[in-house]
């Protein structure tokens, strides 16, 4: 699995939330006083999983240069921090939302090397990507209602069935949320099934995304191009060039025997195109 996740969530004031101009400053006063609050001494002390030592870690300070807007009022960061104990680096993804004089941490998920790299490569594609145009989807190509139908059919060309998903979303102004899983995962078919008794969930996922299905095992090469796939079900967040945005880690999104609808929403709202 991934480095162990934290959602964190915290309502911070800012004496002003200032123009979008400011946002880097903003995001990082944010992240200062959201650790601030959890520390002694400037040391925040993570509990351990397992029989492991709690991790201490001091804040560094955002990556300026990977901030980028997923939506009006909502920024995505890379955070860094310190460990204490042996110098050693870690990074988190946050997320956090503008409303008022009020920013919020949505989100922050710790990152390996590896994804952090790949994540500084796509921010600058998603800083500089120009808001949609959206236009209400229409009809999914056959090809599209084909793959879906078809429950990570380890046949299908998974190339091919991204490509028409990354055409159909720049065409609607949508993202491609590629899931990856296999027919025999129950946790996929738990997930199918919460979002289709939830009409919101389920209208919200149509009209931000286009979705394609991919088989874990017969699409190995390509989790070496998009990144680790620690669990299925698992998700990425495609731009209509098809560069890759996030990844997800479903387990962070789960309650109980099912998913929690809080989090889900977040997410969908969290990585939906601009304009939304």
């Amino acid at each position: 699995m991934n480095l162990p996740a934290l959602v964190l969530l915290a309502v911070v004031p800012v004496a002003s939330a200032g123009d979008l101009d400011d946002a880097h400053d903003n995001l990082d006063t944010v992240v200062r006083g959201y650790v601030a609050q959890r520390s002694e001494d400037g040391v925040w002390t993570l509990p351990a999983r397992g029989a492991g030592k709690p991790l201490r870690l001091r804040y560094d300070g955002i990556e300026r240069d990977t901030a980028h807007s997923t939506a009006p009022g909502r920024w995505t960061v890379l955070a860094d921090f310190t460990s204490i104990d042996t110098k050693k680096k870690y990074v988190a993804e946050t997320s956090a939302k503008i409303g008022g004089d009020l920013w919020e941490v949505k989100s922050m998920y710790w990152k390996s090397s590896a994804q952090a790299a790949a994540l500084r490569k796509t921010s600058a594609v998603a800083a500089a990507a120009p808001a949609p145009k959206r236009a209400a989807p229409g009809p999914l190509p056959a090809l599209l209602v084909a793959n879906q139908a078809a429950n990570y059919d380890p046949s299908r060309n998974a190339r091919a069935d991204i490509a028409a998903a990354c055409a159909e979303a720049s065409k609607s102004g949508r993202r491609v949320l590629l899931e990856v899983g296999s027919g025999g995962c129950s946790w996929c078919a738990r997930m199918h099934d919460f979002v289709a008794k939830d009409a919101e969930i389920k209208t919200m996922k149509e009209e931000r995304f286009v979705t394609v299905l991919a088989d874990l095992r017969a699409n190995g090469p390509l989790w070496k191009e998009y990144g680790p796939v620690p669990g299925t079900p698992h998700l990425f967040v495609l731009g209509p060039d098809g560069a890759v945005l996030h990844s997800q880690d479903t387990e962070q999104l789960e309650k109980g025997s099912s998913y929690d609808r809080e989090k889900y929403v977040a997410f969908l709202n969290d990585w939906s195109p601009s304009g939304d």
